[in-house]
């Protein structure tokens, strides 16, 4: 799993208190998929991105998992792969977010 992680600060001191965990939809998560490999979050536009090398039809093709936030929870909102899916591709092995804008 991928985790959202808050920091808060009381009376001086910091501390980090889980927010979410984020899972990919059910019916694709394997073992050994490395669902969090790569992982970034844009506090402006509530996105937040979390990559799978992904042990799906193609061997280590990749995937990126597209959450957004209305509220106070993230929601899975697109699972986006390569155009065309090659074996250890890894698509998403680096995601960058700017904006609306997702760079994998």
């Amino acid at each position: 799993t991928a985790s959202i992680y808050r920091r808060g600060i009381n009376n001086g001191v910091i501390s980090w208190s889980l927010i979410q965990q984020l899972l990919p939809e059910s019916n694709s998560r394997s073992n050994g998929d490395e669902f969090g490999w790569d992982t970034a979050i844009n506090v402006v536009s509530n996105i937040a991105t979390v990559s799978v090398s992904a042990r799906g039809m193609v061997e280590r093709s990749g995937a990126v998992y597209v959450f957004t936030s209305e509220s106070s929870t993230f929601d899975l909102q697109q699972k986006l792969v390569a155009f065309d899916p090659q074996a250890n591709a890894n698509f998403g092995e680096s995601v960058s977010l700017s904006g609306d804008d997702i760079v994998v």
